[in-house]
């Protein structure tokens, strides 16, 4: 088959963020697929550009075999109408560049969300070329910023969404989604539609392998750290509201007095500047704010922490990638999200999980891993790798995603 998947944040493993789609690529070329994923080479975490360009704003780039067309898109720095000009920018060069690309049109076409002017613009691609549709959720809008108080259920904003959202939906043959909660709404809302779900995974040959890094400030600043004797538990993402990182702030001026416990916040985001300024205003030794590393690097670096944070704000529907790269390192994880249906850690044991939003609850989660003996830490993260690999590694979820790419090839153009 000759796949196109449409994300307007995927990215490669020499830079930061959730590599999914190529992941996913690279097994499907494995197997002897064409795959070529359409993306905005602007980062939204680093908040620059990562390509260069001459005259045309877009760029062919093969990468492990998988195929990427690097689109220029609006660039941004905070959540305001520049932001809106990037998804924009992304959803009408990436539709004129498809369209253009007639000599080589794909067998089916996936459309990604986070936001969803990505997805719809692979419906109009598919559409023009007669092939098979697949909408992709990876998160709801306007939905999940209903429930997260940014948006209001009945604003002029969000019945726009909404409307766009069912556009989509009508338009696609198949629906990915990465949670269970969202296939229900799907069923709900959606009569008829086929949700297949298929959630975030790891390709753990990375965390398989011995691999070591020299000259990464972050990296260096962790290893650095460790040898001190320090109890590092680190929470790895983008600095933004949904996150909730405010409480880790809390977390550490609760914890001060063990000084052997370091919390480490990796990431970048708009909610940057304000956690620094916290830190800064509570005199906090004992939490650091680290850049991120390339995806590649990550393995390296979760494997010198001693447990991993997983915390988020009102989001109920995606599916949280950092969970899986948290379990493959074999660590134990503190959870504290609302997200219940997607958080496996209390029924596998591979750490504690706390109820979101209780501080105190936390914090002692946080002093219980570390009182436990580095055995029992290991024999946590040892199980949680083990149901990684039985259920969320790459191939794994690959066989479910190519098993259904080609029933809607074998159902003929459209």
């Amino acid at each position: 088959m000759r796949i196109w998947m449409f994300n307007h944040y995927a990215v490669t493993p020499d830079l930061p963020g959730g590599t999914r789609h190529f992941d996913f690529a690279k097994e499907l070329v494995k197997r002897g697929h064409e795959v070529t994923i359409f993306a905005s080479s602007f980062h939204y975490s680093l908040l620059k550009e990562t390509e260069t360009y001459s005259v045309r704003k877009f760029k062919f780039k093969t990468y492990d075999g998988v195929n990427f067309v690097w689109i220029k898109s609006f660039p941004y720095r905070r959540n305001d109408w520049r932001r809106v000009f990037n998804m924009l920018s992304y959803s009408y060069l990436s539709w004129k560049v498809a369209k253009g690309l007639h000599k080589k049109k794909p067998d089916v076409v996936l459309g990604s969300t986070v936001h969803p002017f990505a997805a719809l613009t692979a419906s109009v691609v598919a559409k023009r070329y007669k092939v098979p549709f697949v909408f992709e959720i990876r998160d709801l809008w306007p939905q999940t910023l209903i429930d997260m108080g940014v948006w209001r259920k009945n604003s002029l904003t969000s019945l726009l969404f909404r409307k766009v959202e069912e556009k989509t939906v009508k338009a696609c043959q198949a629906i990915v989604v990465l949670s269970p909660m969202t296939k229900n709404y799907i069923k709900e809302n959606y009569k008829g539609k086929k949700a297949y779900y298929i959630p975030n995974g790891v390709d753990l040959r990375r965390f398989d392998i011995d691999m070591r890094v020299y000259g990464n400030p972050t990296i260096d600043f962790l290893s650095q750290r460790k040898r001190e004797g320090k109890f590092l538990v680190a929470f790895t993402g983008a600095l933004v509201k949904s996150n909730n990182l405010e409480q880790l702030v809390e977390i550490a001026n609760r914890l001060r007095e063990i000084p052997d416990i370091q919390l480490v916040l990796i990431g970048r985001g708009q909610e940057r500047k304000s956690l620094v300024s916290q830190i800064k205003k509570g005199d906090l030794k004992n939490i650091k704010i680290l850049d991120p590393v390339r995806k590649a690097e990550v393995p390296h670096l979760l494997k010198i922490v001693d447990a991993l944070l997983l915390v988020q704000g009102k989001v109920f529907w995606g599916s949280m990638n950092k969970l899986f790269d948290y379990l493959s390192a074999g660590k134990p994880v503190v959870a504290s999200v609302y997200a219940d249906h997607n958080n496996p850690i209390e029924r596998i044991n591979a750490g504690i999980t706390v109820p979101p939003g209780d501080l105190e609850a936390l914090s002692q989660a946080i002093f219980k891993l570390y009182n436990m003996s580095e055995r029992e830490r290991e024999e946590m993260g040892m199980r949680g790798k083990e149901y990684v690999r039985r259920y969320h590694s790459i191939p794994v979820l690959v066989d479910k995603f190519e098993g259904m790419l080609c029933d809607l090839v074998r159902q003929g153009r459209l």
